[in-house]
């Protein structure tokens, strides 16, 4: 029996992935329930291995990929995923506090940044693919560049962990969703919070509406 800590949807609905324990991300083809890849690395090097079955739809998965050192490995259970919304880009987060960003098709490992000081507990891209969010039991979200991995903002509100967050559909907006029993709505170019919600138990989810 394995944990399932995060699932992600690639925008095509082709691919699944799924994170937890490991120390791996798993995709797997939707339509079949079979799995096509790996992204894993292993400590210290850095290899990355992609374990698949050939399969026309997905030619890029048949092979073997090695990232270069010291990039990419998650040194602990994977606790969050996304796709970006072209479907070229998986963002991984763990509770070895970073975030990892893979190429979705060749499976190497494009970037690794030490985001935060706790656990990652979700990821998010907003609608255009240029940033990217991420929450943690630090407390904090952290808004970068998704081409760059440069930090652009850092939101800090909460008084306990940050389970969840959410971009609105403009991307202007990000919704932060925490153990403190609130989610907070940030304007993301001030860094201010523009609404808050209060709930009477912890809050570890959170959406906008299309």
């Amino acid at each position: 029996v394995h944990i399932v800590c995060s699932v992600g949807i690639s925008p095509s609905g082709d691919l699944l992935a799924t994170t937890g324990d490991g120390h791996c991300t798993k995709i797997w083809d939707a339509v079949s329930g079979e799995e096509r890849l790996r992204l894993r690395a292993h400590d210290g090097c850095g290899e990355c291995i992609c374990r698949v079955s050939s399969q026309d739809r997905f030619p890029f998965l048949d092979r073997t990929v090695e990232a270069a050192c010291p990039l990419v490995a998650h040194s602990a259970r994977v606790s969050a995923v996304a796709f970006s919304p072209s479907g070229r880009s998986i963002a991984t987060g763990g509770s070895d506090t970073a975030v990892i960003l893979w190429d979705a098709e060749s499976g190497k490992g494009v970037r690794r940044s030490e985001a935060h000081s706790e656990r990652v507990t979700s990821l998010c891209f907003s609608s255009d693919g240029a940033r990217l969010a991420s929450s943690s039991y630090d407390r904090s979200v952290l808004v970068s560049d998704a081409v760059t991995g440069e930090h652009v903002r850092r939101l800090e509100g909460h008084q306990l962990s940050v389970h969840a967050c959410a971009w609105s559909p403009d991307g202007k907006k990000l919704a932060s969703a925490g153990c403190d029993c609130t989610v907070l709505v940030w304007d993301v170019e001030t860094g201010v919070v523009v609404h808050t919600f209060s709930e009477a138990r912890a809050m570890i989810s959170v959406a906008f509406s299309p």
